[in-house]
């Protein structure tokens, strides 16, 4: 039998060829799927390995996809890792999987270095495995790039640059939830002075989120110094739930533009509530 007709739509060669040199791991779907091709008994492939880690995996990959499916990530990591170093490239996925999106809840958390800890060991699981993880690896990297470029002190995001669209476009498709990396992409647009192409972008609703978009729309307002417009806009959305740094971003403009209009008891308040989001910040 060729390896293009045991491959047959389940897998590529290239996997197939990997399994064979033993540079990667299948999963126990995998191991029956080849076994029943080949019309042998999954034990076949399995005389040399250790019986005990096999009984463990059967027992628990069920419960661990099914921990994943319910987003219930640090259960399903704390069950991965009881493999120890005998990890497979399934397990290797799910693990970086897990990883990732708990990264991106201690960020919208505002727990920066938990976030980063996260992100470095999703990265490096997902190099791991043989199985296709470029999104989760595509994430990894805007996200740390994001982190680098926020400003704890000053409550804001810098070095827009490193955010290019080039950069973006390049693995932004591998993403699932895009909408603050072209939040920042535009944000940078306005405060360049390009109103029109901002525009134009944000028409082309490649953001979903309706308070980003809000909040878009006041930075054109402070660029066009329509400070009443923007203060209403920030007011309105400031009471609402969205992630820690950008909730402080929001504040760091209305504590501005209160007082560039003396309105100094406002602008205390929104310092205040600032201050107490930032001494969460991790």
């Amino acid at each position: 039998m060729t390896q293009k007709t045991l491959a047959g739509n389940y897998m590529t060669r290239n996997m197939l060829s990997s399994i064979e040199n033993g540079t990667a791991q299948p999963s126990l779907e995998t191991l029956c799927y080849i076994a029943a091709r080949l019309n042998v008994s999954p034990d076949y492939f399995l005389s040399d390995t250790n019986d005990e880690l096999l009984y463990k995996k059967i027992k628990l990959i069920g419960i661990i996809k099914e921990k994943l499916k319910s987003r219930e990530y640090n259960s399903c990591i704390n069950l991965c890792s009881s493999f120890n170093e005998n990890l497979d490239d399934e397990l290797y996925l799910i693990l970086a999987h897990c990883y990732c999106n708990t990264a991106v809840y201690e960020y919208n958390c505002g727990n920066i270095t938990a976030a980063k800890n996260s992100f470095d060991l999703s990265y490096r699981y997902s190099k791991k495995t043989i199985y296709n993880s470029s999104y989760i690896q595509s994430t990894c990297i805007l996200y740390d790039k994001i982190i680098d470029s926020y400003d704890k002190k000053n409550g804001e995001y810098i070095n827009h640059t490193i955010l290019n669209y080039d950069l973006i476009e390049k693995i932004l498709n591998n993403i699932e939830n895009s909408d603050l990396f072209f939040f920042l992409y535009i944000k940078n647009i306005i405060l360049k002075g390009d109103l029109q192409s901002a525009e134009n972008l944000i028409k082309s609703n490649i953001i979903g989120d309706e308070l980003l978009l809000s909040f878009l729309e006041a930075k054109k307002a402070i660029y066009t110094k329509n400070n009443k417009k923007a203060i209403e806009i920030l007011t309105s959305i400031s009471y609402r739930e969205t992630a820690t740094l950008i909730k402080i971003e929001i504040l760091s403009d209305l504590i501005e533009l209160y007082e560039q209009k003396s309105d100094y008891e406002n602008s205390y308040n929104c310092s205040f509530e600032k201050q107490k989001l930032i001494s969460m910040i991790k």
